[in-house]
């Protein structure tokens, strides 16, 4: 019911419409009425849906995930893929890899670095955290498997190496290894993306709470899920256009 009368229109009607328009350009996040439609039952989540949710957390705790670094779809894309170690270093520096406790990276299987947008066929989550030797201890979250493993290495390792730049010499990092967690498994064949924002709630939500345990969830809860994330969106191109002046 949410997504047919999310934009004022009925979602058939809204799915006729360009699918490109943009309804939300909003922090890093990107918009369209066809991604909102991608939350509709049995539909795989892109890097524009992920990302917004990254966006929308880091907004709603504030100070409290200051040393959060919530990595969005695309440049964990462009990290894990770009060759140049370089243009890696002076890419990431506004990131502030060195001043992070919890850095959250959404992983999709795609490696086509001519193919954005979350075009592979699989979500999974790369969680790095800062230890008291300040190394990096990392854990893999995958709601199917382990297909991306071998990914979430080289993303570990890349991070590894520039948080090492970060912090400057004497750090003495090392790659860090990444353990498997034993978590919650979708049940269809689309709620992937969807998991991976299940499970970035809980991992902030236990980092916030200084120490608790992960919090484990059902498959009800991916619908609830895709209920509640377009709702987010019209909630925040409201806003946006409210500070515009424009209508809302």
């Amino acid at each position: 019911a949410l997504l047919e009368c999310l934009f004022g229109v009925p979602f058939a009607q809204a799915a006729a419409m360009t699918s490109s328009e943009l309804v939300l350009s909003w922090k890093t996040a990107l918009v369209t009425r066809g991604d909102v439609a991608l939350f509709a039952p049995g539909e795989w989540l892109n890097d524009h849906c992920i990302t917004f949710y990254l966006e929308y957390l880091a907004k709603q705790h504030g100070d409290a995930a200051s040393r959060v670094l919530f990595l969005g779809a695309e440049s964990a894309f462009w990290i894990l893929n770009e060759k140049d170690e370089e243009d890696l270093k002076d890419g990431t520096e506004g990131l502030e890899l060195g001043e992070k406790d919890l850095i959250i990276c959404p992983l999709n299987d795609n490696n086509d670095f001519e193919r954005e947008g979350g075009a592979g066929t699989h979500w999974s989550l790369l969680v790095a955290r800062a230890t008291a030797e300040n190394q990096l201890s990392c854990e893999y979250y995958d709601s199917m498997g382990t297909s991306s493993l071998g990914d979430a290495r080289r993303l570990a390792a890349r991070l590894s190496m520039l948080r090492l730049a970060a912090l400057g010499p004497g750090s003495g990092a090392s790659a860090p290894g990444v353990a498997v967690v034993d978590c919650a498994k979708q049940e269809n064949q689309s709620d992937c993306g969807v998991y991976v924002l299940l499970f970035v709630r809980s991992v902030l939500e236990a980092y916030l709470s200084k120490g608790a345990a992960v919090s484990a969830f059902r498959p009800q809860d991916a619908a609830q899920m895709r209920r509640e994330v377009p709702e987010l969106i019209r909630q925040e191109a409201v806003a946006v256009a409210a500070a515009k002046g424009g209508p809302t």
